[in-house]
């Protein structure tokens, strides 16, 4: 279900490009899986979109073997960088065109 809504929002996008702006801690009483990260989408005519995805949601999205696009490269980048990386992550972008960096 959650592949299918990603998979959604991707048709929507012919290049997308996906930039991660921040990310916050996880609710008190509640595991690192839960910690979310925000982004922004954009792709050329239409206004920039943000969303926001928990760590949790990125692994499981990722155990289906999503394509290779933008938001499945920032997915892969989230989940193999270490918590006391993350800053590094910020203004990080991800395009569908093969330019982004490879994690």
């Amino acid at each position: 279900m959650l592949l299918a809504r990603w998979q959604a929002i991707l048709e929507k996008f012919d290049a997308m490009k996906v930039t991660i702006v921040s990310y916050g801690v996880p609710p008190p009483g509640h595991e690192e899986d839960m910690r979310r990260f925000c982004f922004q989408t954009e792709d050329g005519p239409s206004p920039p979109r943000r969303h926001s995805i928990s760590l949790r949601t990125a692994r499981v999205i990722l155990e289906s073997n999503p394509p290779d696009d933008a938001l499945t490269k920032m997915l892969r980048a989230i989940v193999s960088t270490a918590s006391g990386d993350y800053d590094g992550l910020i203004g990080k972008t991800y395009t569908d065109n093969g330019d982004a960096p490879k994690t």
